[in-house]
């Protein structure tokens, strides 16, 4: 009977036991789920902005899924989270307007910057949250499907050597001769660019050792694509010794007075190069960057303080990139601002981004690109509303007056128009000079 009664209270509380671990573990799962590590939390940083982040991610149990219910899953996560709200709210604090190109750009910098340790397993974004853990493959399946969430078409592929890519369709819906094929590929009617999340300016460019055949997860439906300009872009191959520093330094005359204008590329140009943005619109942004970087402007100003007008200023700007000593005419692909003048040719198109950079630097902003079928140029509104250039062409643009202003017309001025077939505005540079790089 002594053995049996001891026997009996061993295993009452054994029960005991058991039921309070259970409750403690389910306790502590429950706590978990609801506190911080159940939220994203972080600070990203946007071409000069920084941005705090913060969503309530509802953790899952699912251990492992396909790609493809990874993807699925992210979607109804990502809007329960209220991340299309604030990515929205984030557009418009950075200025990225109508920008859908630098917002795509936005998109894959807030992926890039969750802080979550490397991992072997796909996640979708609640449990990428939950364990504080995701692989390069699960940030890429959480991009395809913010951007699809966005509107954007946009996909996730797979290639034969398991590579993971976002992949997103542009409005100019055609194979670029230009661009590596490797790097795009036609579905449902689209061209898709891939954009690998590894490099710092990620579209279009051909990955090291790309497979040969992909595999889709996910569906584009019928969603609007990406503003995108690349039929005229290259990366150029340039020589082994462009790494070294290289001071441009050359006299200009305007007036009948000689300035000297100087330019210092400083940037290993071959590392440089090999992570530019294979798009139109980020040649242009990132054309003010690179001429401040290039340390010209401390030298114009002084020459430009003596100038009375601002007609005079502007003409000055222009007459620097219409030089033929500063850059040779040249036909040829459009590449980025420091390539063209380490190679000294240029044609309308870079020209124009010399042109625009100069005139972001200098105190201009209100300026339009403009396109033809064969040509390229800019157009500027005074910043004096006042003024006005006497028998100067121009497009009236949001009710105001902006001047044709193209440096490949040689001895053209502001108010000078090449052709006079119907122009095209491509790009509203004003819109994005808010943003810093």
């Amino acid at each position: 009977m002594h053995y049996g009664h001891l026997k009996n209270r061993i295993i009452r509380f054994a029960r005991i036991f058991s039921l309070l671990a259970i409750f403690f573990l389910t306790l502590n799962a429950f706590l978990f789920a609801q506190g911080d590590r159940a939220n994203l939390i972080g600070t990203m940083h946007f071409f000069g902005h920084e941005l705090p982040y913060s969503f309530y991610v509802k953790p899952k149990s699912k251990w492992k899924e396909l790609p493809e219910k990874v993807f699925q899953r992210n979607i109804s996560e990502i809007e329960r989270a209220g991340i299309p709200d604030s990515l929205r709210e984030a557009f418009d604090e950075c200025g990225l307007g109508d920008n859908d190109f630098a917002k795509l750009l936005f998109i894959v910098s807030f992926v890039k910057a969750l802080d979550f340790d490397e991992d072997t397993i796909i996640r979708s974004l609640a449990q990428m949250v939950r364990y504080g853990k995701a692989n390069q493959t699960s940030r890429i399946l959480l991009a395809a499907s913010i951007c699809q969430t966005m509107g954007y078409a946009a996909i996730a592929v797979v290639d034969d050597k398991e590579n993971y890519y976002l992949s997103v369709s542009f409005c100019k819906n055609e194979r670029s001769d230009s661009m590596a094929t490797n790097a795009s590929f036609g579905y449902e009617g689209r061209v898709f660019y891939l954009v690998d999340l590894s490099l710092r300016y990620p579209v279009g460019l051909l990955p090291e050792e790309p497979g040969s055949s992909f595999k889709i997860i996910g569906e584009p439906g019928d969603a609007a694509c990406i503003s995108f300009f690349p039929d005229s872009v290259e990366i150029p191959d340039l020589p082994q010794d462009s790494t070294a520093d290289k001071k441009i330094s050359y006299f200009f005359n305007y007036k009948n007075v000689n300035y000297e204008i100087c330019f210092h590329l400083k940037a290993n140009l071959r590392d440089y190069v090999s992570n530019f943005p294979l798009a139109l619109p980020l040649f242009f942004f990132f054309a003010k960057a690179e001429i401040a970087e290039t340390g010209c402007v401390n030298g114009i100003m002084p020459y430009m303080e003596g100038l009375r007008t601002e007609v005079e200023k502007v003409n000055f700007l222009l007459g620097i990139v219409q030089d033929s000593a500063l850059c040779v005419y040249c036909e040829g692909a459009i590449k980025p601002t420091t390539i063209t003048l380490f190679e000294r040719e240029a044609d309308c198109d870079t020209r124009s981004q010399i042109l625009a950079g100069l005139l972001l630097n200098t105190g201009f902003k209100h300026i339009l690109v403009l396109t033809t079928k064969e040509h390229l140029t800019l157009a500027l509104a005074p910043e004096d509303e006042e003024t006005i250039i006497p028998g100067g062409k121009f497009i009236l643009h949001e009710e105001r007056k902006y001047y044709f202003l193209d440096p490949a017309i040689v001895n053209g001025k502001w108010g000078t128009e090449t052709e006079s077939e119907k122009w095209e505005i491509i790009l509203n540079l004003e819109k994005m000079e808010n943003l810093e790089y």
